[in-house]
């Protein structure tokens, strides 16, 4: 009775410490995916705004040179 007690309390220990790994992995992968994205996104955003700075300049210097 007393070992069969102290298996249920273990076995729901481990239920709520799996549960708790499952969470944080799955907080970790977003993580992950969140900043590996935004990354991306910024690199993105760095090449527009650089073709965007060059297109200005190019067109600030035919307006100049005409």
């Amino acid at each position: 009775m007393c070992f069969a007690r102290l298996c249920e309390r273990t076995s729901v220990l481990v239920i709520i410490i799996n549960r708790a790994c499952v969470g944080y992995l799955k907080m970790l992968i977003r993580h992950i995916v969140a900043v590996w994205f935004l990354d991306w996104y910024i690199v993105d955003a760095l090449r527009f705004s650089c073709v965007l700075n060059l297109t200005m300049t190019i067109q600030h210097a035919l307006s100049k040179s005409l």
